[in-house]
């Protein structure tokens, strides 16, 4: 197998400099460009390419997950998109197992949420009921 070239080799990291970059773009996207993205200043790309490419690598790693969680997908249906972004907003992964942990943590995301929504349903129904949905209330009417 041939080595890449250094020219290849700078090309590579400077790709994945600016994925980083893009990704972050993507989840902190209350953040200036300015602050933190050098790289995307090199680039010299607009705000417009800027929000393509975050999209464009949202798509992905929506894809990418669904695959690895095919019964979550089909429990959640299609809701799955928008459940999947609103995880994404606060969290991203770097690496070889960027997605499988994508995966895990989006899993665990959403049967938090599940359960805290289950929670605050119980609540609800038994501050609607008197007493608090107490037996003793019940028995001494």
């Amino acid at each position: 197998m041939q080595e890449p070239s250094s020219n290849e080799f700078e090309q590579h990291q400077e790709l994945e400099r600016l994925q980083t970059a893009l990704a972050k773009r993507l989840v902190f996207s209350n953040r200036s460009l300015d602050s933190d993205s050098a790289e995307l200043a090199r680039a010299e790309l607009d705000s417009a390419e800027l929000d393509r490419a975050s999209e464009t690598l949202l798509r992905k790693r929506i894809s990418q997950t669904r695959s690895l969680l095919p019964e979550s997908t089909k429990h959640i249906g299609r809701e799955y998109r928008r459940e999947f972004r609103e995880y994404a907003k606060n969290h991203h992964f770097d690496g070889h197992r960027a997605i499988l942990l994508d995966a895990i943590h989006f899993a665990d995301w959403k049967l938090y949420r599940l359960a805290r929504e289950q929670r605050a349903s119980r609540i609800a129904t038994s501050s609607e009921t008197p007493c608090g949905g107490s037996r003793s209330c019940a028995a001494r009417d």
